[in-house]
């Protein structure tokens, strides 16, 4: 009973506060600690002075609480052990509320998007924009309103294709966790941008198909900015005969609902609502896995920690094998891929066993009610009022981890081809190339390995890759009679049966190449001068070309190197400092090229 007394005091506070035109709520002095609990009795304690829970779990062992300044003395006379994180939060709230008025104008397609957090309206903004700006690649579609009636956007990326396996990464299931939403937006922003410039996210693109949820919880978002920074759960009405609003959406899924790391009591933290799937919000997350049967895998963002962890959160067990080996395998490749980019460590692991039991959450859903291998990430932070300055380094290393499950989710095993595939097929000689195929979610059987190919219109013949050794396969197409038309793709078998194609629908959709000779008519390292010749505009005031070697250090985007380390190449205006090409053009021209003796020659 003190716990529910002291609860209604905090949220008439909080209520009277949200009332009040244009006022938010403060916590001046407000101290954040972290508090050893040894017995669930020293909890109720712990709610009856005032304490508001900050960990997502609570239970024995080290939480972190919220206290007003008034509680300190009352916990000093608990004699528990703590140690105060922040002495005031409010300084750091008040440090973020002056970077997002810094921010407030800054457009969707503006370089500093990054730079500082985004509200509802302005991530909504962006999404729109890269549907406008890249309509072949994007759509922007609802997955349902939340309970004050706000759609909960999401955006579908991959390139033109059909029935590729699907990854899906969410945010924001707790309105307090900005970082989460920042993180899959930078996601969404490289593979929408960098798919023409990007060969790795045009390789993700062209075999996947990508889904973002960047507020799950649209309402406590919303909340979060306009009221109470420290808001959690969603806005829920509060059920019958209590007075405390929202539910906590990851304690709302079916899996384990309502067991250990779950309250029943609305006014707590972690109160997992009055059945599972009560929510608007997790009935729409759960319709749209459910309407997506070609979902793999996925991500579901929170904050803080820096950890990784999958199945299972509401019991002790873990995922039966092969799932097990596969789900650890994962989370140390994505350890692995955060640490190389900022030499940041996250920890990985089980739910369960790793931080603490919760049940009802997404993660758990999606693999007991699918099969989907979802993982979760604990993000960056010692509280969840982070620097803006966080998240660009955040979703950096971040983008690594989710690219590496793009790839891996792309098949059973993943098909790749590190030179390239080739521009041209030989009529007079075979054209052979390597092939890469990896494990993914299932191991490569290598004699399953196959090159199908057509050539004008035939029937596809098979021809089985030759096994180089490690991940490595050659793949050879036979001669071509010039005028026509080749066709081909590839395929390999996972040890469970699966196959993974290349394209992924193929046969529908293949690779093509064009039958010709190659001839070199003109290598050149510009070390020595061979006759090319620069012809500058009377206008021109800046930026001719020169042949040099490049000047170091180089500034403004200009080359510190020439392409193949032999020293010279040409270059525009070679000196210190960053010169543009100002005035009329400069224009360089190559020396006669001899194509006598050519027949139909092509560029």
């Amino acid at each position: 009973m003190l716990r529910r007394a002291s609860a209604s005091l905090w949220l008439a506070a909080s209520l009277l506060a949200a009332a009040a035109a244009a006022e938010q709520v403060r916590y001046d002095d407000y101290k954040l600690v972290r508090v050893v609990i040894s017995s669930l009795d020293q909890i109720e304690q712990v709610h009856s002075i005032g304490g508001m829970l900050m960990s997502d779990y609570e239970g024995i062992g080290a939480i972190d609480y919220l206290f007003p300044p008034a509680a300190m003395a009352d916990l000093a006379a608990l004699h528990l052990p703590y140690q105060v994180l922040n002495d005031n939060v409010q300084n750091a709230i008040d440090t973020e509320r002056a970077s997002l008025e810094r921010w407030r104008e800054v457009g969707p397609r503006d370089p500093d998007w990054f730079a500082g957090f985004k509200n509802y309206d302005q991530i909504v903004a962006k999404l729109n924009q890269m549907e406008t700006d890249r309509p072949d690649l994007c759509t922007v579609f609802s997955i349902g309103d939340s309970f004050e009636g706000r759609p909960t956007w999401a955006i579908r990326i991959t390139a033109p294709g059909s029935e590729k396996p699907m990854v899906l990464f969410d945010a924001t299931h707790h309105a307090r966790e900005w970082i989460s939403t920042m993180t899959v937006m930078w996601i969404a922003d490289r593979l929408v941008y960098e798919y023409d410039t990007n060969p790795t996210i045009r390789d993700i693109l062209d075999t996947v198909e990508v889904v973002v949820i960047p507020v799950v919880n649209p309402d406590g978002y919303v909340y979060t900015w306009t009221t109470d920074r420290y808001w959690r759960k969603n806005r829920q009405a509060p059920p019958p005969g209590s007075y405390c609003y929202g539910v906590d959406l990851n304690r709302n899924y079916d899996a384990g609902w309502g067991g250990a790391g779950a309250s029943h009591d609305p006014c707590s933290e972690l109160y997992c609502g009055t059945a599972a799937f009560s929510t608007p919000e997790t009935a729409n997350y759960r319709d749209f896995v459910n309407a997506n049967p070609r979902i793999v895998s996925g991500i579901s963002y929170h904050s803080f920690g820096l950890l990784i962890m999958w199945p299972y959160g509401y019991m002790s067990a873990l995922p039966p094998e092969p799932d097990r080996t596969l789900f650890a395998f994962c989370g140390e490749t994505m350890h692995d891929e955060i640490f190389a980019v900022h030499g940041v460590s996250y920890d990985w692991g089980p739910i369960y066993s790793t931080i603490y039991p919760a049940s009802g959450g997404n993660v758990d859903w999606c693999y007991d009610s699918h099969g989907i291998f979802e993982f979760t990430i604990e993000l960056r932070g010692n509280d969840f009022v982070i620097p803006a300055s966080e998240i660009i380094p955040t979703a950096e290393e971040n983008f690594e981890a989710a690219r590496f499950l793009m790839e891996w989710s792309a098949g059973p095993v993943r098909i790749t081809f590190p030179q390239g595939l080739p521009e041209f097929i030989s009529p007079v000689d075979p054209t052979s190339f390597t092939v890469r195929i990896e494990d993914g979610y299932q191991s490569v059987v290598p004699a399953s390995a196959t090159l199908y190919y057509s050539y004008d219109g035939a029937a596809f013949e098979a021809a089985s890759l030759v096994h180089a050794g490690d991940t490595l396969y050659q793949a050879t197409l036979p001669p071509a009679a010039c005028g026509t038309t080749p066709r081909f793709f590839f395929s390999a078998q996972g040890d469970g049966g699966a196959t993974a194609y290349r394209p992924a629908t193929a046969p529908a959709e293949t690779f093509t190449a064009t039958v010709a000779l190659v001839t070199t008519v003109l290598a050149d390292d510009f070390e020595n001068d061979l006759g090319w010749t620069v012809i500058n505009d009377p206008s021109l005031t800046t930026g001719a070309w020169e042949r040099a070697v490049p000047f170091r250090p180089a500034s403004g985007g200009a080359p510190s190197a020439d392409f193949d380390g032999s020293g010279k190449c040409f270059v525009t205006d070679n000196r210190p400092g960053s010169f543009d090409v100002d005035g009329g053009p400069t224009r360089l021209i190559s020396p006669v090229l001899d194509l006598t003796g050519l027949q139909d020659p092509v560029f």
